[in-house]
């Protein structure tokens, strides 16, 4: 994004496309898919970085999370996290720990951080919290929560 103009097309493209994603996790193959895509596209990138969301720290089918990220990080790519605390669920705080879960588990790589979205209604506010960081280059020194 090198502006308004840019930046706006890029938010119209993330509001159009409807949900693709039901059904079970498999974040170790979401991660190596982002990776290939990273490796494989026609732009090089002086950073590169995965955005890792999601309600749920689940992994039930493909590669196991551990060894995903040791591969995506040995690659030079940093996973940033967005744990989504509450997202459609009927129990408020499904998942009390996903943030620290984040933290252990899913993020890596230099300057790897985690925001954390308390429920659907705040996403928008942690997706611009997250990016801002993420384009300016800071690094927060220490997890990044909701108000």
């Amino acid at each position: 994004m090198d502006g308004a103009k840019s930046a706006q097309v890029f938010a119209e493209a993330l509001i159009g496309p409807p949900r693709q994603a039901y059904g079970r996790n498999a974040i170790g193959a979401a991660l190596l898919d982002a990776k290939r895509l990273i490796e494989q596209n026609d732009f090089e990138g002086w950073r590169k970085v995965i955005d890792f969301s999601g309600d749920s720290p689940n992994s039930f089918s493909g590669p196991a999370i551990s060894t995903a990220r040791a591969e995506v990080v040995a690659s030079g790519i940093t996973i940033n996290g967005l744990p989504i605390l509450c997202r459609f669920c009927d129990t408020p705080g499904r998942y009390p720990d996903l943030a620290e879960i984040y933290e252990q588990q899913i993020i890596g790589g230099i300057g790897a951080f985690v925001v954390t979205a308390a429920n659907e209604d705040d996403l928008a506010e942690a997706i611009r919290r997250k990016l801002i960081l993420e384009i300016s280059g800071l690094e927060p020194p220490a997890n990044v929560a909701s108000n």
